[in-house]
């Protein structure tokens, strides 16, 4: 059963990413500051879900993880909040992608220390932001482990 959990790995290329909960996209917002500093990764609203912000170039590397960049930027973990780095000294973030028995896939910190970290999509019943966290996850104490919807991403697939 472990090992149907891991199979299907994402092949490199580019991708929307969305939300398990509403299959919302997330992205960058089209409006940004011009300056050089990271700009939030965040969920987008619908204008701009099938967008150039919404397109994820996903690059698996060597040892399974992989790099995600949006709108050319590679994206990182940083304050507990998902960013865009512009800056090319930074490579960013390496992501471990794995299948989920109840459908998506969780997207890890794989230099995360102790518990496993990973993209949670923000409750605006709790808060007032669209940004994505990068927090450690919730698993249920099941076999296979569960996660809960906010805690899990669609990869479509962009034909070239």
């Amino acid at each position: 059963m472990e090992e149907e959990q891991m199979s299907s790995p994402i092949a490199s290329g580019l991708y929307h990413i969305r939300s398990k909960v509403d299959a919302q996209s997330i992205g960058r917002h089209a409006q940004e500051d011009k300056s050089l500093n990271p700009k939030r990764i965040v969920l987008l609203d619908s204008s701009e879900a099938e967008g150039p912000n919404a397109i994820w170039e996903v690059q698996q590397k060597d040892g399974g993880g992989y790099i995600l960049k949006c709108r050319g930027a590679v994206s990182a973990a940083k304050d507990f909040h998902l960013w865009a780095i512009l800056h090319d000294s930074d490579e960013g973030t390496i992501w471990r992608i794995t299948k989920q028995q109840r459908g998506g896939y969780t997207i890890e910190d794989t230099k995360g220390l102790g518990a496993i970290s990973g993209w949670v999509i923000p409750t605006f019943d709790t808060h007032q932001e669209d940004q994505i966290a990068v927090r450690p996850l919730i698993v249920l104490p099941t076999y296979p482990p569960t996660y809960p919807d906010a805690e899990l991403f669609l990869f479509e697939q962009i034909k070239e």
